[in-house]
């Protein structure tokens, strides 16, 4: 039993330390934490496994998402113009391509991305949510990219974007105190 517990050991943590995501990491450290707790109370050390389950899975986890919580995550809502919430409408060639990119951009930077599917309209994001992106259809197949002006990761990522793919059918737009404005670019 013993040697059971200690081959996942070395497999949880290296999955652990194999995961390009944050959150899916302290996760696997949460389960790691307890993984060890458990191989102490087999070694017949159960101080040691309580103090390894209280501090190290259940406040040390806690305290590194209130941190993730606060500074790490990038939301991305992605704005359905109609029928049920799903991504299955982002899921043609050209919306997976930019999502992929934000996705990369999002794991050089260290943060999170999350993706939020809604038929809720922009101004409706705007006015009652926390986001950095508003992905959108616009006119003739353009993808409109809504960002406020005071992002300081937006042009960065745009020029991740605008490096990495043709920039002809995406159009950023700033948001300047709920006033929406077509970013204007000289090249």
């Amino acid at each position: 039993m013993i040697q059971v517990v200690l081959i996942s050991l070395v497999v949880i943590a290296i999955i652990t330390i194999g995961t390009s995501s944050i959150r899916n990491a302290v996760i696997y450290n949460a389960v790691f934490s307890m993984a060890i707790s458990y191989t102490f109370l087999l070694y017949n050390a159960p101080d040691l496994a309580i103090a390894e389950a209280v501090i190290s899975s259940v406040i040390t986890t806690i305290i590194y998402f209130v941190a993730l919580k606060q500074h790490s995550v990038f939301t991305v809502f992605c704005h359905l113009s109609e029928g049920e919430v799903s991504d299955k409408h982002y899921r043609d060639e050209h919306h997976t391509h930019i999502i992929e990119l934000i996705k990369e951009f999002c794991y050089k930077q260290s943060l999170e991305p999350y993706f939020i599917y809604t038929t809720s309209s922009s101004d409706e994001i705007i006015e009652n949510y926390s986001y950095e992106l508003i992905m959108e259809d616009g006119d003739d197949g353009m993808v409109n990219i809504l960002a406020h002006v005071e992002n300081i990761k937006i042009p960065e990522l745009r020029e991740y974007i605008f490096e990495r793919e043709r920039h002809d059918d995406i159009n950023f737009v700033y948001i300047y105190d709920k006033v929406i404005e077509d970013a204007v670019e000289e090249e």
